[in-house]
């Protein structure tokens, strides 16, 4: 390295000095620093000009700006290591020519160059940008717009660079984040082929991690992690270069808006949904897509597959800051490498976007056309795109000049995914045989009450016992009761037993819960008119007993056509429950007890309001959400086993003796009526009889997750169910509405006012929601899969759960785009009857090879209750927008509707049953379309325009 002499040179200029190469032999005038077309950062860069001529004029023009003149010194007197005339300037981001001129001997001459800076963050009032510095070590870096960007990205693993490519000894050490004067890094010997990098742990280093979050969100929950959710977000700034990115133009998959071209009735083909372009090749056998998702196979690692995705730009986006978003179809797979690459994106005028600075050296890895930089760590990108992108890429037929942005990432094991929650239920299974067997008091009735408007049912409302892990997480011997202390930041802590990290059982609680008995259900059984155990999931914010309050507006008395009934029961998901005297009292009624108030507890304690953050304590909100759904399964496993059986109020009155009728007050605990006390006479049948789930939106959505881990479920039906909370909740009217009082606004009043950091804000505390959301178990419902737990085809096999999904079309909660990637994952066919066809990725039965001979065991349906006409002008403001963002007018909101259908009421009835399974009652067409008076439904919340 040269001497710099002993000038005083600010820090940031010598870290961002420019490359130096002599004049020519015989040159009049030559800029001999910076080296033309040299990508480095931002700031203070070298301009020294050799020249024969005793004065010059030196100028530069940024990004086609007007000239500004640059003033230069002779260089033994600035003390600077060039020839002749020399200075160091700051120049801001962007392209920039340096122009020189001079006279020699009587005759003009000038020479110019071009160089590219870079800006990696966004504090432009930093005159020596020290924070770019840090940037080049904490951040992705092929895109600039942000930090995290784009993401997920193999760069934010530890390590994330192939360990046999050899940078001559300039890899990254300590804080050199630049290759000080001197000639161009050079590009080392790649040798491709090389193995594939395994990864790491991410090791997200950036702060703050998401801009304008005070106090700044932690890296804690983060930095142990081994990949990202199996349903990511996929986020990539593509800059506005030469003008905004038109993704129709471009031929990219996106949702399909109706249009003249399309169905004018149901079933819908291509109508709000996306098609299957992001997996189509051409004669030659190349993908065709703008946009790549490959799917690198583990057990291949030199062998991918494309993977079906549709992708939007960002409608919450600011001005100049919106990103592309790739969004999976389908749940990938936990523990594989999958590659991102998107390329030839147009204008609307069909010009092509150009590719950021760096990115643009980065796909230009090889020894014709490298670009001469001072970053260290774009050499570091160079390297591994070139041994770990391009060849992947190019064996799919993507040419990797024509790529505007290209990098890579893991998704987490299953191990990180859904090992934690599995561990806590088994140790709740094995203190529930534990308790059972030594046979303590688990429960207490509170509440007996006559419901229905038939006097044929019975609600029971109680507490049951289940094992609390939660605790206080500064003493975690300290148990911490959501019931007791519902404002409390509990969490659940692992600790070391015998060299192995397992949950701990920090003590006993009382959890509550409401039962529904039929008075079938007291009557003596006969062959054939068994009644079956049921547990109940509620909605968002909702309750037990707002859960068979639903189910009795659902099935009346709960008894069927044919004398069965259903001993249905509930307790409330904790982390998302509350009383709410905002849903429909038909459908609630009456509630019993005390609830906690979640929704308060989330919106203070987990969001934060008047500009601060209380994101750190997101994993507190996981957490009393895991400890709910253990709660739901130790319920479950109850009702399963018959411990309720104990109780009067469980039993049927000896005959002849007639149960004494309840009217509707209350009863002092445990006399109930003359029952008989015998619990050889208890109503629930026990564990050789079947089991069954069902729930509605939170209740559906948390039936997936329960239904993989119970060991008791055999039915179950998910109702508006779906998946992915990080992408639900941007189109859902309950995460946007009401205006001023939303989760969405409580995150903009904590400093996520900006689209672009809202999404990245929720891919992180997706990372923390998923070990208690269905995401991270969806993948094992495919046939074939590891552990699947979805019956397929009839006859099951141990272990196995037939799910049907329904869907509400237009749904305006839980966009039926949720729904699809939860049918796919799952491996559901379109049942017979349903309002879509021809999706991607879910063959339609009947006809398809696809699906299994006779009545489907699992299936998914979506039902329409012919009230909004997608063709209709005037109904625009009652449709769900394609777009991630809600409703502007929510009323008439499909949601939670299926199941008050006469149509779907029959369904229910025949899936839920021995030997039950999918039968279409749409009869009059055979398209669950709303076309008779047994597809239709009251409205919810409003009026319905007339289609």
């Amino acid at each position: 390295m040269r001497n710099l002499g002993k000038k005083n040179i600010p820090a940031a200029a010598i870290l961002l000095i420019a490359l130096i190469s002599g004049r020519a032999l015989g040159q009049q005038i030559a800029i001999s620093s910076p080296q033309a077309e040299l990508l480095t950062l931002r700031g203070y860069v070298l301009v020294a000009v050799d020249t024969d001529a005793t004065q010059i004029s030196v100028a530069r023009i940024t990004d086609g700006a007007a000239p500004v003149p640059i003033q230069l010194q002779s260089c033994q007197q600035a003390g600077l290591p060039c020839d002749d005339f020399g200075g160091f300037t700051i120049f801001p981001a962007g392209r920039h020519t340096i122009v020189a001129t001079a006279t020699v001997n009587g005759t003009p001459v000038e020479t110019s160059l071009s160089f590219d800076t870079l800006n990696l963050t966004n504090n432009a009032n930093d005159p020596e940008y020290q924070d770019d510095l840090a940037v080049l070590n904490r951040c992705e870096l092929l895109n600039g717009l942000e930090c995290l960007l784009p993401y997920p990205s193999t760069r934010m693993m530890n390590p994330a660079y192939n360990p046999c490519a050899d940078l001559g000894g300039q890899l990254l050490q300590g804080t050199g984040q630049v290759q000080l004067p001197g000639d161009p890094i050079t590009l080392p010997e790649l040798t491709p082929g090389c193995p594939v990098a395994q990864g790491g742990v991410v090791a997200l280093n950036a702060v703050p991690l998401v801009d304008g979050l005070d106090p700044p969100l932690a890296t804690t929950d983060f930095n142990f992690l081994d990949g990202v959710n199996p349903l990511p977000q996929i986020l990539a700034h593509i800059p506005e270069n030469p003008g905004p990115l038109d993704l129709a133009e471009s031929g990219a998959p996106i949702l399909i808006p109706a249009d003249q071209q399309t169905p004018t009735a149901p079933p819908w083909v291509d109508i709000r949904t996306h098609d299957d372009t992001s997996l189509r090749r051409d004669g030659a056998g190349a993908l065709t897509s703008p946009t790549v998702l490959l799917h690198v196979k583990s057990e291949n690692p030199r062998i991918t597959e494309p993977v079906l995705h549709w992708v939007e730009l960002d409608s919450q986006a600011s001005p100049g800051r919106q990103v592309l978003i790739v969004r999976p179809a389908i749940s990938l797979v936990p523990g594989d490498r999958y590659i991102v690459a998107v390329r030839n994106l147009r204008t609307s005028t069909g010009q092509t976007i150009a590719p950021e600075a760096i990115y643009d050296v980065v796909r230009r890895t090889n020894t014709a056309q490298q670009r001469p930089t001072n970053l260290i760590q774009v050499v570091q990108r160079m390297v591994y795109h070139y041994l770990e992108i391009r060849p992947f890429l190019e064996d799919q037929g993507v040419a990797i000049e024509d790529t505007q942005i290209a990098f890579d990432f893991r998704v987490r094991s299953e191990a990180s995914l859904n090992a934690p929650l599995e561990a806590i239920a088994q140790v709740a299974k094995d203190w529930v045989a534990d308790k059972i067997a030594s046979g303590a008091p688990l429960f207490t009735v509170t509440q007996a009450l006559r419901r229905d408007e038939n006097n044929t049912a019975y609600v029971i409302s109680g507490t049951f016992e289940s094992p609390l892990f939660l605790s206080d997480p500064t003493n975690p011997s300290v148990p911490m009761d959501p019931e007791l202390d519902p404002t409390g930041l509990s969490r659940i802590i692992f600790e070391q037993v015998n060299g192995q990290a397992v949950p701990v059982v920090r003590a006993t609680h009382s959890a509550e819960f409401s039962m529904l008995v039929p008075d079938s259900a007291m009557d003596e059984p006969s062959a054939g008119t068994e009644t079956n155990a049921m547990f109940a999931g509620h909605g968002s914010l909702s309750s037990s007993s707002g859960a068979i309050g639903r189910w009795l507006g659902t099935i009346g008395a709960a008894d069927t056509p044919d004398g069965r009934g259903y001993l249905a029961g509930s307790t409330s998901f904790r982390g998302f429950s509350t009383d709410n005297p905002n849903l429909v009292a038909k459908f609630i009624g009456p509630t019993y007890g005390a609830e906690v108030d979640d929704e308060e507890w989330i919106r203070n304690d987990i969001l934060g309001s008047t500009g601060v953050s209380q994101l750190n304590n997101f994993a507190s909100w996981r957490d009393r959400i895991a400890q709910g759904l253990i709660n739901s399964l130790v319920l479950m496993e109850f009702m399963n086993e018959g411990v309720f059986n104990r109780h009067p109020c469980f039993q049927r009155p000896p005959p002849p003796t007639s149960l004494v009728q309840w009217i509707g007050f209350w009863l002092p605990p445990g006399q109930c009526a003359s029952a008989a006390g015998d619990e050889s006479r208890g109503v629930f049948p026990g564990p050789n009889a079947e089991f069954y789930y069902w729930g509605v939106s939170l209740g559906g959505l948390n039936g997936v997750t329960l239904t993989a881990l119970s060991d008791v479920i055999d039915k179950a039906i998910i109702d508006n169910g779906g998946t992915n909370r990080a992408f639900t909740v941007q189109r859902s009217t309950a995460f946007t509405k009401p205006a001023g009082a939303s989760f969405a606004d409580a995150l903009r009043s904590i400093g996520l006012d900006d689209g672009t950091n809202m999404l990245i804000a929720l891919n992180l505390l997706h990372e923390v929601w998923v070990l208690s959301e269905n995401d991270a178990f969806i993948h094992r419902g495919l046939p074939g899969s590891t552990d699947p737990f979805v019956c397929h085809s009839l006859p099951c096999q141990p272990g196995e759960t037939q799910i049907l999904l329904t869907q509400s079309w237009l749904d305006d909660f839980v966009h039926n785009h949720s729904g699809a990637m939860l049918a796919r994952s799952l491996g559901l066919a379109q049942a017979e009857g349903s309002v879509q066809a021809a999706m991607p990725g879910i063959p339609d039965c009947p006809g398809s090879p696809l699906c299994p001979s006779g009545p489907l065991a699992s299936a998914t349906v979506t039902y329409s209750f012919n009230e909004i006409d997608i063709y209709n002008p005037a109904h625009a403001p009652y449709i769900p927008p394609l777009a991630n963002r809600g409703s502007d007018v929510s009323i008439c909101n499909s949601h939670g509707r299926n199941s008050v259908i006469p149509a779907a009421q029959a369904q229910i009835l025949d899936f839920l049953r021995p030997g039950g399974a999918f039968v279409n009652h749409c009869v009059d067409d055979g398209i669950c379309n709303g076309s008779s008076i047994d597809e239709q439904s009251e409205p919810l919340f409003a009026t319905c325009p007339t289609p």
